[in-house]
């Protein structure tokens, strides 16, 4: 196996002995982020072998270009959903499962940023029964009082965005309130 990394925008990197053997489309794995420079990469891999077929007038040349469609050159989403889709048993996913595309990722955060925007304001309204859910209550109101709703709802769905990074910032501050106010 090897494993070549190219940098963005770097190109496509060929063999300049045109008498190395091609690789299988098979055996080809070309990971990238957007649909739209997986795009560009299939083309550019088509209209490589494409060239190199009419230009050897090779049988394995010949084939490769009937082949190259099925060479696995894609999005690294794609090829992860390619890999939970195969081993339905071994993740617990439903194989029909499908990638939601960005239009429909920024509708269920917003969703799921509204919806709990909803239930804290129904909890607003209930007594609270001890000192820690007093506490945190307090808290809560405090951060809905400074922000408002409609810049609470666009701050968190940011951090949402954020996912790990975020995470791992909010993970390194202190747990209580004093050595945090401290910092």
């Amino acid at each position: 196996m090897r494993l070549i990394s190219r940098g963005e925008a770097s190109g496509l990197a060929f063999r300049d002995n045109p008498d190395d053997l091609p690789l299988s489309p098979d055996a080809v794995l070309a990971i990238t982020f957007t649909e739209k420079a997986a795009r560009e990469m299939r083309e550019r891999v088509r209209d490589t072998v494409e060239e190199r077929a009419h230009q050897a007038r090779s049988g394995i040349w010949e084939e490769l270009r009937a082949a190259v469609e099925s060479a696995r050159i894609g999005t690294i989403h794609s090829f992860c959903a390619e890999l939970l889709r195969a081993h339905p048993g071994e993740t617990g996913l439903d194989s029909r499962f499908r990638i939601l595309d960005e239009v429909e990722s920024g509708i269920m955060l917003a969703d799921s940023v509204d919806e709990a925007l909803r239930e804290f304001a129904d909890r607003r309204s209930q007594i609270v029964a001890n000192d820690a859910q007093s506490a945190i209550y307090n808290l809560q109101s405090a951060i809905l009082d400074e922000f408002g709703p409609p810049e609470l709802r666009a701050t968190l769905a940011e951090l949402l965005r954020g996912g790990g990074e975020v995470r791992a910032a909010l993970e390194s501050l202190p747990a209580d309130g004093d050595s945090l106010l401290a910092r």
